[in-house]
């Protein structure tokens, strides 16, 4: 009769009992290729479990042998075959068995099985394992960006959370989840396509548009940008952002009035006019010396010639009796 050593392959490994007191299965990571190291004594039982094992491994019953190795307290060795043989859902499954959730997740992102990841990292709450995996399954089905999306969310990654929205086109969704958290630096980028800017900057609330606005870094791109967004929003509220948001700075406000265009130039004219009463006079001062400086005095004029000068101080009348 062949003896069990040599009867499989050295992966398997041997039995070796001893004769001393027993001990608990060994389930460290050390390889299992080496038939050198020393084997814990086994009851009978599981002596025989363990040689039917090897005798389903040589008729390649892989995931039969792996099976019996689990009922046996031998799950580390049992994943090590599968994994060895290519059989990753089984050994995925000794491992949630396991509990060993995490692992069975990574077991599945390394093979690329990013549909069997994504559900266990979302078991474990590791939403921003998750939202990589659903970003992976998007590259086939883009709507899986949306699951990405709530993912990086739930991971408090609002600026990949965004994204992975921009690439479904869910303009308006970008836009409440924008605002909602307060992401201007996102939001500013995502506005200088012109057909988002289109759809999202009447959709502002005054106040909110001007506090988006103050964020924004006062730069010259900011200024070119402002000019461009008056071609999607022209309101009052929007004149009014504008002005506040140059403010006293006299190279942006006149890099600004140079790069409206004809529409844009008449409709932030008119409205400046309209509420020169309420210009801080420093800011209307500057915006007039941009307007003298691109050609256009008589317009400078008018807004200057109004009453937002503080009007001079008057001497206490003096009663004489």
């Amino acid at each position: 009769m062949q003896s069990d050593s040599g009867l499989f392959p050295a992966f398997f490994g041997t039995f070796r009992p001893s004769k001393e007191k027993a001990k608990a299965v060994a389930t460290d990571d050390s390889s299992a290729e080496s038939d050198d190291e020393p084997r814990p004594f086994l009851a009978a039982e599981k002596i025989q479990i363990y040689r039917m094992a090897k005798v389903l491994f040589q008729q390649n019953k892989i995931v039969e042998a792996a099976h019996m190795l689990e009922t046996i307290d031998l799950a580390e060795k049992a994943v090590r075959i599968l994994v060895k043989h290519e059989k990753v859902d089984e050994a995925a499954a000794t491992l949630i068995r396991m509990n060993a959730l995490d692992r069975a997740a990574a077991l599945f992102e390394k093979h690329q099985k990013f549909s069997q990841a994504s559900e266990l990292y979302m078991q474990l709450e590791n939403w921003q394992k998750a939202a990589l995996s659903f970003e992976q399954m998007a590259k086939r089905d883009a709507q899986f960006y949306y699951m990405a999306s709530e993912c990086y969310r739930k991971a408090d990654l609002l600026n990949e959370a965004l994204a992975a929205r921009a690439r479904l086109g869910l303009v308006e969704d970008v836009f409440q989840l924008s605002v909602t958290h307060k992401q201007w630096l996102f939001l500013g980028r995502y506005l200088e396509f012109p057909a988002y800017a289109y759809r999202i900057l009447p959709l502002f609330e005054a106040n909110v548009l001007e506090e988006f606005f103050m964020d924004l870094e006062l730069v010259p791109h900011t200024a070119l940008l402002l000019a461009h967004w008056l071609n999607y929003r022209s309101d009052d509220a929007m004149v009014q952002a504008i002005l506040r948001k140059l403010g006293d700075n006299s190279s942006l406000a006149s890099l600004f009035w140079q790069h409206l265009d004809h529409y844009g130039f008449e409709t932030m004219s008119q409205k400046t006019l309209a509420m020169r009463s309420k210009l801080n006079p420093a800011v209307a001062k500057t915006h007039a010396e941009a307007l003298l400086a691109a050609g256009r005095a008589e317009l400078a004029h008018k807004i200057l010639a109004t009453d937002i000068v503080p009007p001079l101080p008057v001497a206490p009348l003096v009663m004489k009796f």
